[in-house]
């Protein structure tokens, strides 16, 4: 059986406006986790790329574990906007 886990997944938004996918002049955030109390970057995304760059890791690894994941702001950089949460299908019921 596997462990009903859950995850804390922390967010930013960063200064730059060009994300790694190609798009300018928007909101580029960091996902990121705390190793050892430091932060330590996992990937930047904006709201066009999250489903594939970070969604897509997350529900894959809480279908493999069961995992849940609570997506928070890292501290003074909230609220996160609403686009950046997991899909309903992987909500506990």
């Amino acid at each position: 059986m596997a462990k009903n886990r859950i995850h804390n997944e922390w967010f930013q938004k960063l200064a730059k406006t060009t994300c790694p996918c190609g798009q300018k002049k928007t909101e580029v955030f960091a996902w990121g986790e705390y190793v050892s109390a430091k932060w330590r970057t996992v990937e930047h995304f904006c709201k066009t790329c999250f489903v594939d760059r970070v969604q897509n890791q997350l529900v894959t690894h809480a279908g493999s574990c069961g995992c849940e994941f609570n997506l928070t702001a890292r501290s003074g950089h909230g609220p996160l906007p609403e686009w950046i949460r997991m899909p309903e299908v992987c909500k506990a019921a």
